[in-house]
């Protein structure tokens, strides 16, 4: 466990002292504050939200001006930007020295996993706690569970599709390899995500735009049949994801095992 720890921590410490991923932070950031900062700069809105029941005309401004934004860039932008991560120590020579240590295939990518799903998610919670203040100060009192719902669906779309582009990068002997393969399987999952809003497809279940989960909230901004995470459509999209990163990951390791085997 020591060791998969000091694997994660370096991967975390490598990706906040890379570029990419504060510059997807600060767009996360700024886009994500973008929704409230209008608000509390449009006077004409304000009769808006006195005119309907006050939570859902909050909960509609605060849903919309946050989820589409957000979970685009942890869908499809997030990824391609952590992607690169194993074919990095590749080309820095960091695998040949991981070789002569007592680390096994699978605990070094479970390492490079959790540094991952940390520094991806450390970026998230502040940005959260910051755009959550800036929605308290424009709209005063709000329902924080709507709030926290849609951040837990963007953690969890930060895990799986962080883990996966991880693994797919993998399987990479270069960065520029890894980005342009991650950008084709992500391009070409919007086209397997395409079907009805409201009954996904098997096809759109397993594809990593994510569709089903995005539909829920944009079809029903206000929550009025409760917690959309346990919903029709968006617990199967999520439990389909859990396994396709469990199939990534033991078909990376067998290939990982059997490269390690031949050279």
């Amino acid at each position: 466990m020591s060791r998969i720890a000091g694997i994660a921590r370096y991967e975390f410490l490598m990706h906040w002292r890379r570029r990419a991923l504060r510059v997807v932070a600060l767009t996360l950031l700024l886009c994500a504050s973008a929704g409230a900062l209008i608000v509390s700069a449009d006077p004409n809105i304000a009769p808006l939200l006195g005119a309907a029941p006050v939570r859902d005309g909050s909960d509609v401004l605060i849903t919309l001006g946050t989820l589409p934004v957000v979970l685009m860039l942890v869908i499809f932008v997030f990824p391609i930007v952590i992607g690169d991560s194993v074919p990095i120590d590749v080309q820095g020579g960091t695998t040949e020295l991981l070789d002569s240590t007592p680390i096994t295939v699978s605990g070094y990518l479970a390492g490079k996993l959790l540094g991952v799903w940390t520094a991806g998610l450390t970026a998230a919670f502040a940005v959260m706690v910051v755009t959550g203040g800036l929605w308290a100060l424009t709209l005063g009192a709000y329902f924080i569970g709507l709030y926290l719902e849609i951040w837990i669906v963007a953690a969890a779309i930060i895990a799986l599709n962080g883990g996966l582009a991880l693994l797919i990068g993998a399987t990479q002997p270069t960065r520029g390899r890894a980005a342009v393969l991650l950008f084709g399987v992500f391009a070409l999952s919007i086209v397997l995500g395409t079907g009805s809003l409201t009954a996904p497809t098997p096809l759109m279940l397993i594809s990593p735009a994510r569709l089903p989960v995005v539909n829920a909230y944009m079809i029903d901004p206000v929550g009025a049949n409760g917690l959309r995470l346990v919903s029709a459509n968006v617990a199967p999209a999520f439990a389909a994801g859990i396994v396709e990163l469990g199939v990534a990951f033991a078909a990376v390791w067998v290939w990982m095992r059997w490269q390690k085997a031949n050279l």
